[in-house]
């Protein structure tokens, strides 16, 4: 048995229609081949992937777990990787980045990926000026549709 088929055979049914969905297309041969096996042995017909997906983009867990927000599978793949984006960062941490930078030092941040549909839940690199500028905008975008909201009753 190949790491793959032992890995597959861990994941539940949802977690297979969502890694068909979302990487079946990116793997070797082989690799697509193995998968294809595996659906066939739990009888998982495109139809039956279809449907699981259907039901998991709109499933609620109450649970503690961290979860992907795309597949809802809890594997989740943590790597260290060298935090360079610190433009526009604020906060300690990204201060001490930067000027740990300018020493030559390398910074390392987590990065959290979907083992399952390969979604990106937190790249320390994306962002920064950009995203902190979209977060006040859509701050202010609340407010104001509050304001006009209450003004109409």
């Amino acid at each position: 048995m190949t790491k793959l088929e032992k890995i597959l055979e861990q994941y539940e049914d949802f977690e297979l229609a969502f890694l068909v969905k979302y990487k079946f297309n990116s793997y070797l041969e082989t690799s697509k081949q193995a998968i294809t096996s595996e659906l066939s042995k739990r009888e998982l017909t495109k139809e039956k992937l279809e449907n699981l997906i259907a039901k998991y983009e709109h499933q609620r867990f109450h649970d503690s777990l961290l979860r992907c927000p795309r597949c809802f599978s809890t594997k989740i793949g943590k790597d260290s990787v060298v935090f360079w984006n610190t433009y526009g960062r604020i906060g300690l941490a990204d201060n001490i980045a930067v000027f740990d930078g300018m020493r030559g030092k390398e910074t390392y941040k987590e990065k959290l990926t979907c083992m399952v549909c390969d979604f990106v839940i937190n790249d320390p690199n994306s962002g920064g000026l950009i995203a902190l500028s979209d977060a006040v905008s859509r701050f202010f975008q609340k407010i104001w549709e509050n304001i006009t909201n209450k003004n109409r009753h």
